[in-house]
């Protein structure tokens, strides 16, 4: 049997809030009861949700901007591909405090065994 948990910590990382859902459920539908649980039972301010990006897709995105709470999830293929090419991140697929001027590194072990020219 599996099971998917929904953990809610504060800034120190302390359990606030836990909720158990059936194992099949999808990560994405589990979110929206946990923005709102925040928004609604604990009334939170200055909330940052971290997640996947099988967690925190574009539906999820824009209700955590509604509630005007802040997220971390990783790049997308494409995404990273851009940033690579040195082009900035577009302001709309970023939290409000997001900083367009991060670009993803290249990978330091790409080159490895490879001389310089």
């Amino acid at each position: 049997m599996q099971i998917v948990v929904g953990l809610l910590c504060d800034t120190e990382g302390r359990p606030v809030a836990v909720e158990v859902f059936e194992g099949n459920t999808n990560d994405t539908k589990t979110m929206h009861r946990q923005i709102r649980k925040v928004a609604d039972r604990f009334n939170a301010e200055n909330v940052v949700f971290v997640g996947d990006r099988g967690m925190i897709k574009s539906t999820q995105q824009k209700e955590l901007k509604e509630e005007n709470f802040d997220f971390i999830t990783a790049l997308t293929k494409r995404s990273f591909h851009i940033r690579r090419k040195g082009e900035r991140l577009h302001k709309q697929s970023c939290s409000r405090k997001a900083h367009e001027k991060y670009h993803a590194l290249p990978d330091p072990g790409k080159n490895q065994g490879k001389r310089a020219k």
